[in-house]
């Protein structure tokens, strides 16, 4: 990445404009009981679950058509084994999207290092970003817009009139529902890409509060499972429909929504994501969360063959941690797995990067 400027060199590219809501989405939230609406008071101690009966089998992945499913669950997706096409057939790209976006929230965290200046990468990530989010827009069942944040600029603002939020709070200053090109490039035209790749520490920064949220879920998950069971000797036995319904029901209630992010980068990171990465798939693993609950997908930007090289690294340590640690989740996508692009043919786009989203995320069924 070469030489970048010390963190006292930083300019904080603060937007200025007239407005923004302070509108911090759910999942990049702490906790609030109130909010999630559970009887049993979330614990603060993940291995308490390793002390409980483990519940009736978690939802299966939303990509699949067996088990149980949610109503969205039930539009069931074919994603093209006929078709041998580099990209998805255009009714099954925009079928496939719709669902992903039913599904999952998505999140885009955005490399504004000093080297993304160079070799217009900056105005590729500008571009891409900005085809993609009236696309999202679309295809979510609420019209939602994409979320973006940045290594280094952090949203500052919290008044304006454009119809997009900031979350100021704390540390994860990001722009989220942003639904149009013009939006998007508003935010990239005023960030002067400068500073580190800090990809460790943000990442710690996003995910701390919604792995929290995670975490306490499943073991209110667990205790209401647990105290359903104790009381269930002298319990009149439901018939097979009834039973259903209220594992349905219960299966909803401490459901959280999946996460997918997306880091756009051009090359090596400047601290240890790997640790990061690492400890996030162990608190999965240790709440026991479904295996589809986050997904972190690395995409290089430009064509710099020592942060292509540093990437392949970062995969092989990975999957070697994985390894050395037992994690059973697989929820890192590297360059190259299932991303619909080809930086000899003129790099990201926004159907190939969304098209390699959902064929990553369904091929782990």
């Amino acid at each position: 990445m070469g030489q970048h400027p010390s963190k006292h060199d930083r300019t904080s590219g603060a937007i200025q404009m007239q407005t923004y809501t302070s509108n911090t989405p759910t999942y990049l939230t702490e906790t609030n009981e109130k909010e999630v609406q559970i009887e049993t008071k979330p614990i603060s101690s993940p291995p308490s679950l390793l002390t409980l009966e483990p519940p009736p089998p978690a939802l299966l992945n939303p990509f699949t058509t067996t088990s149980y499913q949610t109503p969205r669950q039930r539009r069931s997706i074919n994603l093209g084994k006929r078709n041998s096409k580099r990209m998805l057939a255009e009714d099954e790209y925009h079928d496939t999207l719709t669902t992903f976006l039913q599904e999952y929230n998505l999140v885009f965290v955005v490399d504004d290092s000093t080297s993304m200046r160079d070799n217009g990468r900056w105005q590729e990530v500008t571009d891409v970003l900005a085809s993609i989010a009236p696309i999202c827009a679309k295809h979510s069942p609420d019209n939602t817009g994409i979320d973006i944040y940045f290594l280094n600029h952090h949203a500052v603002s919290d008044t304006s009139q454009l119809g997009f939020s900031t979350t100021a709070r704390g540390n994860k200053g990001g722009y989220t529902n942003l639904q149009t090109a013009s939006q998007v490039r508003e935010i990239f035209n005023a960030i002067e890409p400068r500073g580190p790749t800090p990809f460790g520490a943000r990442l710690n920064q996003l995910l701390q509060p919604y792995l929290r949220l995670v975490e306490n879920m499943r073991i209110a998950y667990y205790n209401y499972h647990n105290s359903i069971n104790a009381g269930s000797s002298s319990a009149h036995s439901p018939d097979s429909r009834t039973a259903a319904a209220e594992y349905n029901e219960t299966e909803r209630r401490f459901y959280v929504k999946p996460l997918y992010v997306i880091a756009l980068t051009d090359g090596a990171f400047t601290d240890d994501a790997l640790k990061e990465l690492v400890r996030a798939g162990k608190r999965l693993d240790r709440c026991r969360a479904v295996p589809w609950q986050l997904y972190v997908q690395f995409l290089q930007v430009g064509q710099d063959e020592g942060a292509r090289a540093f990437l392949e690294v970062l995969e092989g340590d990975l999957k070697r941690e994985r390894e050395r640690e037992g994690m059973g989740r697989e929820m890192v996508v590297f360059p190259g797995k299932g991303v619909e692009y080809d930086y000899r043919y003129g790099g990201l786009s926004a159907e190939g990067v969304l098209s390699g989203v959902v064929k990553a995320v369904s091929s782990w069924v």
